[in-house]
């Protein structure tokens, strides 16, 4: 198991190692915040020309539903690796989703 300095330092490295892999962390990235319809979850997504990421942060102790409504496809969690929908998503207490998708060459920025 580890310690809790052991378990904070494996999952800052995990989340170093998926940065690393995908050009929508550049700094060259749109960046913009989206309505979640719920004060205790933060939604924001950052895209370039070929990558899109919507970042949903629960920083309530509750679990969460963030209202977000994105219609272009399905999307994979970085952290996870499970498939989902950008469609009202359910988020448990103090849970982060980092959805992925590549983006079609007609889709705007």
């Amino acid at each position: 198991m580890g310690t809790v300095q052991q378990k904070l330092f494996d999952g800052i490295g995990k989340l170093e190692k998926i940065r690393s892999k995908y050009s929508v962390f550049d700094s060259g990235a749109d960046v913009w915040t989206i309505d979640t319809w719920d004060d205790g979850v933060l939604g924001f997504i950052r895209a370039n020309a070929t990558e899109k990421l919507i970042v949903l942060l629960n920083f309530s102790e509750y679990d969460k539903t963030a209202w977000i409504d994105e219609d272009d496809g399905g999307y994979t969690d970085l952290i996870s690796g499970h498939k989902m929908y950008a469609r009202g998503v359910n988020i448990p207490a103090y849970g982060a989703y980092w959805l992925y998708r590549k983006r079609k060459v007609k889709e705007e920025v």
